[in-house]
């Protein structure tokens, strides 16, 4: 980065036009990226003392950056309030230029290769989603925040064009560094063997993970403001690369979600209780899934119950068995603001036709952990989550939401949007993949009566924001706020009537935004 001041001289007076334009290049020792002219001070007067009511003052500068050299024009003009620029005006404006140089020592970008885009996804993320979605649910790319401390899966979209002439490129890898202002981290991509084979941008299938060059960021460095630099290369030849792709990205801190667990015993049949351990494990979905960078385990209990849980469904409720071990479950939690989770061993789900319940926003929840998106969906109803609407479920399920959005032509309670687990470099696709508020969970079971697969489940974005309060794609609306300083973006645009864009000023400030809170009054309407 390198820094230049200098100022343009307006100080010839003019009468009969304005604004009035100067200009100024600036030469740098090497290739110039971007640059920026900040205003440090002006003059701006009525020549020759005339004494006038100044009507309108307006002062600009903008930049072109070719090759090694900066431009600068700035726009001076004073005038009283006649509306008429009729009386001789004249000053000077000082100016700070920042420009970013290319490193001195390296090569020119390689011309086949081009990021086109980068998509930040903690575990569902709006990307592209004009191309697949219907224009009602639409969201701009990368829409849906970042929580501090929590893992960020990041996909790397690049266009190789095959005809530039280059040596061709059998497997495309790359790095991502990260700074964090303190530290530096240099990250390698998650892909099988870091590498993908390249292809058009157009002929990306963003629902194949492979397609994208993905990264991982831990949790530890996800928090704050930090920059990411990109890069792609063959894998054969490291030293020639694509252009640096840099991005700031800014994680907002969301408080814990508190769970305190409880190993549930059985009497009917005779199954000893879930170690915490074993409730931990199978916490896994919820911690990928659920918009938190903490999930904080504040105790562990065993209970035995002697309901019985298994057998065909009630013919409304969770059955008496699970109402049962719930208001034990209410009597332990009395008056704490924990979550209590009774976690049921595994072994028994397969002989049961509900695998877990709880009341909606009353703060508890139980299901068998050997069926992995009955938990976040019975913590979902414990935070006042309700069912996601499934048009073609039999039964149809009790208490759905109304506002559950239905995203294009997909499964009335899909996930919508592309989730991604970068801790598995997996990409969840909205066409075959449910909310895990849905009502409907397929297990599948072994002759022993064993759990051997669930059907995938991941999370939609409306049910994401709806854990913190507040809902996307829905009509409820924004994230609602109490008080808490965030860093926020101030960007400035101009847009003109051919359709340009012009990017004035911006800058990033701390500003008291608030707290995201997702804490809603209970509601005494219980549902499996």
């Amino acid at each position: 980065m390198e820094f230049r001041s200098d100022s343009l001289d307006f100080s010839q007076p003019l009468r009969g036009s304005g604004p009035r334009s100067a200009s100024k290049t600036l030469v740098f020792p090497r290739a110039v990226r971007s640059a920026v002219a900040g205003l440090a001070g002006y003059v701006a007067e009525f020549s020759n003392n005339d004494d006038h009511h100044v009507g309108r003052l307006e002062i600009r500068l903008e930049t072109t950056v070719l090759s090694n050299t900066v431009t600068v024009t700035g726009l001076l003009g004073v005038r009283d309030w006649s509306g008429d620029w009729d009386d001789e005006y004249d000053g000077t404006i000082d100016m700070t230029v920042v420009a970013e140089l290319e490193p001195a020592t390296q090569p020119p970008a390689r011309g086949d290769l081009t990021i086109t885009g980068l998509e930040f996804n903690q575990a569902v993320q709006y990307f592209r989603a004009h191309r697949f979605l219907d224009p009602v649910n639409v969201r701009p790319d990368n829409s849906i925040f970042l929580i501090a401390r929590k893992s960020t899966g990041v996909r790397v979209y690049v266009d190789w064009d095959s005809t530039a002439g280059l040596p061709a490129i059998s497997n495309l890898t790359g790095q991502m560094v990260v700074n964090t202002g303190s530290t530096t981290v240099t990250l390698q991509p998650i892909n099988p063997g870091q590498a993908i084979v390249p292809k058009r941008d157009a002929n990306i299938n963003q629902a194949l993970p492979n397609d994208t060059l993905n990264f991982m960021i831990p949790a530890a460095l996800s928090a704050g403001t930090i920059t990411i630099t990109c890069e792609v290369f063959d894998q054969a030849a490291p030293a020639s690369r694509s252009g640096a792709f840099a991005r700031t990205l800014v994680f907002v801190p969301v408080d814990p979600l508190n769970i305190f667990l409880v190993g549930v015993a059985l009497q009917n049949p005779a199954t000893p209780a879930p170690t915490q351990a074993q409730i931990s494990s199978a916490l896994s979905l919820l911690v990928k899934t659920y918009p938190r960078g903490d999930i904080i385990q504040t105790g562990f209990t065993t209970t035995t119950d002697s309901g019985v849980f298994t057998g065909p469904a009630p013919s409304s409720g969770c059955g008496s068995g699970w109402e049962n071990l719930v208001d034990s479950l209410l009597d332990l939690r009395g008056g704490s603001n924990d979550v209590y989770f009774g976690g049921l061993p595994a072994g028994v789900a397969c002989a049961a036709s509900v695998g877990g319940c709880s009341p909606t926003g009353h703060g508890v929840g139980a299901a068998f952990l050997d069926v992995p998106p009955a938990i976040p969906h019975e913590i979902g109803h414990a935070l006042n989550r309700r069912h996601a609407t499934c048009g073609g479920c039999s039964p149809a399920p009790q208490n759905p939401d109304p506002d559950f959005p239905q995203y294009d032509g997909f499964n009335s309670d899909s996930i919508g949007v592309f989730g991604f687990d970068p801790t598995t470099n997996n990409v969840l696709n909205p066409a075959s993949t449910l909310d895990f508020m849905s009502a409907s969970i397929s297990v599948g079971c072994s002759a022993a009566n064993q759990v051997t697969s669930v059907s995938p489940r991941w999370i939609s974005p409306y049910t994401y924001q709806g854990l913190l309060g507040a809902s996307v794609g829905g009509p409820n609306g924004a994230l609602t706020y109490t008080s808490r300083s965030v860093m926020t973006l101030f960007l400035g645009l101009t847009v003109n009537r051919d359709r340009t864009v012009i990017r004035r000023h911006s800058f990033h400030y701390e500003v008291l935004r608030g707290r995201l809170d997702g804490g809603v009054a209970p509601v005494p309407d219980p549902s499996s």
